[in-house]
Parts: structure tokens; sequence; C-alpha cells
């Protein structure tokens, strides 16, 4: 595997259509699929969020998104934000584009997310996978 500008290249024997990595405070997680294009993001479960999230939102998110953010009661909307951010930061990745030239658009309909299960403690992540 190599990481270029793009993101990571494989070029092993075995073809892979989607293949994704990301990593933070000394823990990483790599994906791939010979099937599917993907994308993931790896975050601390507790990161702070050292400034206002709804301020963040209102930049960088669609209008839509940062008016559902509003909605959110003051516990559920810093998870809910991180939450929405891994998911653009996924997508941003399978589509091997700066996350700057997609985070201000809506998430699109042909992508699907999940999060990824049994990780260390403390940390959790997002796939998103093309549909």
């Amino acid at each position: 595997m190599v990481v270029g500008n793009s993101g990571p290249e494989w070029f092993g024997e075995v073809k892979l259509v989607g293949l994704s990595y990301s990593n933070t405070e000394g823990w990483g997680v790599v994906v791939f699929s010979r099937t599917h294009e993907l994308g993931v993001d790896l975050e601390k479960s507790n990161r702070v969020l050292k400034t206002n999230y709804l301020a963040l939102a209102k930049r960088f998110f669609h209008p839509s998104e940062y008016e559902s953010l509003k909605k959110e009661s003051i516990f559920d909307g810093a998870t809910k934000f991180l939450e929405l951010w891994m998911k653009k930061e996924a997508y941003s990745k399978m589509r091997r584009r700066n996350l700057a030239e997609l985070i201000h658009l809506p998430l699109d309909l042909d992508s699907r997310f999940e999060e990824l299960k049994k990780l260390r403690a403390g940390y959790r992540a997002v796939l998103a996978i093309k549909v």
C-alpha cells in the first residue's frame, strides 16, 4: 500500500475497488473491498470540540444539516455533529476528494454509512460504502 495525495493505492496481485484508512492519536483502521468503493474515518469517542459545534456546522455544513443540528439538545448536538463530520470525512475518502471540496454539500443518497463495531475501547469509526 502506498499513500498519495488522493489516498491509499494498492499494488498487490488482488485488484481492490475500495481501499481507505484513517488514524487518530496512535491508532488506525484500514478497510478494503474487491467490489465496492468505500471510505473510513476514525475518531476518539470522547473527542471534545474546542469551539462551538453550531458555529462550525454553520460555517462548513449544508444549511439543512445546520438547521437540523440547531434543533438538537445541547447534550446530543455535539455527538450528532461529530457523527455527521465522520460521515463526510469517510464519504470524501470514498470519493477520493479533499474534504474541503465536499463538506458543504449534503451527503449523497448513493452511499450507505455504517458504524464499525468491535474497535479498541474509546474509538469509533464510520464506513461509507457506495451502493
